[in-house]
């Protein structure tokens, strides 16, 4: 399976976890609504909305890795602006569909009598950064020998 290919199949897979599997369970499981806003407090159409845009934006990201050559410009891209996107999904996660909390989730349960959790998942979140960071430093650099690499062997050619 060449590179191309393998970035078409994982370009479909996130369409299909991202775009279909959310919009799916958001139109026709109105028990998932339910629960969602009970925790929340939110409508979980912003969430739904949210992992369509991030599905189709991972998606393209994993086209472009799939159709451009290594040495290019346009491979950096995907590889640097990918793990921010993931990021970005964890936060949402980790928020309940507030990627703005940083990792504090403040989700109220209603029945008879109300109860307010809260959660932090700082650490988490901090950890993620961190891994991002070093992880795009990392594609970077690889980016840089490899375009070093071949103008070396260009140049000897």
């Amino acid at each position: 399976m060449t590179k191309r290919d393998k970035s078409l199949v994982w370009a479909a897979l996130l369409i299909l976890i991202f775009v279909i599997v959310p919009w799916v369970a958001y139109k026709y499981f109105p028990w998932f609504t339910n629960t969602f806003y009970n925790l929340t407090g939110e409508s979980p159409r912003w969430m739904v909305l949210n992992l369509v845009v991030l599905g189709i934006i991972l998606a393209v990201l994993s086209i472009l890795y799939g159709i451009s050559k290594e040495e290019s410009y346009l491979s950096i891209v995907p590889k640097v602006i990918s793990p921010f996107v993931w990021f970005y999904v964890a936060l949402l996660m980790l928020g309940l569909g507030n990627p703005f909390s940083f990792g504090v989730v403040r989700a109220t349960i209603r029945n008879e009598e109300p109860m307010m959790i809260i959660v932090s998942t700082r650490v988490i979140v901090l950890i993620l950064l961190v891994a991002v960071i070093a992880g795009v430093a990392s594609r970077i650099l690889e980016f840089l020998v490899i375009r070093e690499e071949k103008r070396i062997s260009y140049e000897s050619s």
